[in-house]
């Protein structure tokens, strides 16, 4: 798929010795292993790359989804309709057989680049794995690598969730976070959505197991003291009073 130096928005311009070496999904992975990357501007023929050689140890894909900006909204929160189709070109090859670098016992790996929330429901039919690598930045392409290479570990955290094309059947212009089962709107967020998902916020996998606990004992009361102290001066304007009286008798109670 796509392949160029993905940066965040109004990014500089990377230094070139980064963008001609380290930036690219292709340069990235050039750099980290001995093995020669390939890169295919068409994702359908993805399933043949593995013809006719055993030297192709695994497949990786990228999907630009970085469709949005200003003065240009989405249409849709599902690929490309061109990747769309692509997509589901692979995963119809690799469930009926047809996919010959998938019988021959090839991984099949997609890097999604953007920070477009897309619906990648087709592409979890097509794919072993997901790595989810947003904008990036001016080594992206090498951290990329040394991820799919196992050279480091990610902590696997997804950092926005990724809704089904059913999201949009919801007004944009309804604010409400909670869902409201009478109108059938799911809410909104992390916090309050009970839609389908293709992945929830901070889901991820990774090279090893995570555990957390909390050493310190967990106070039975809070003291809201230092807060009072922080908003217990005033400060006043031609038509305001800050902290209002409001706020000022809820922490007090």
């Amino acid at each position: 798929g796509h392949d160029e130096c993905k940066l965040g928005p109004y990014a500089a311009v990377p230094r070139p010795e980064d963008r001609d070496e380290h930036c690219t999904i292709t340069a990235g992975l050039n750099s980290t292993t001995a093995a020669t990357v390939r890169h295919v501007t068409n994702l359908s023929v993805a399933c043949e790359q593995a013809v006719g050689t055993t030297e192709v140890s695994a497949i990786v894909a990228v999907l630009d989804t970085d469709c949005m900006g200003e003065s240009m909204d989405r249409t849709t929160i599902g690929p490309d309709p061109a990747d769309a189709r692509a997509l589901t070109h692979i995963a119809e090859q690799r469930a009926n057989g047809t996919c010959a670098a998938s019988a021959s016992g090839t991984p099949f790996l997609l890097v999604v680049l953007g920070a477009c929330a897309t619906d990648l429901t087709v592409a979890t039919e097509a794919f072993d794995a997901i790595l989810f690598a947003g904008s990036g930045g001016e080594r992206s392409g090498e951290a990329i690598s040394r991820i799919i290479f196992g050279m480091d570990v990610p902590s696997g955290r997804l950092p926005i969730t990724m809704y089904t094309q059913a999201i949009t059947n919801s007004s944009l212009f309804d604010m409400g976070m909670r869902p409201r089962p009478h109108d059938n709107f799911p809410g909104r967020t992390y916090r309050f959505h009970t839609g389908p998902q293709v992945f929830p916020a901070f889901f991820g996998l990774s090279y090893t197991t995570f555990s957390y606990q909390l050493n310190a004992p967990v106070p039975a009361h809070v003291s809201l003291d230092a807060v009072r102290d922080l908003l217990g001066g005033s400060v006043s304007d031609t038509a305001r009073q800050f902290p209002s009286k409001k706020l000022m008798d809820a922490l007090s109670a």
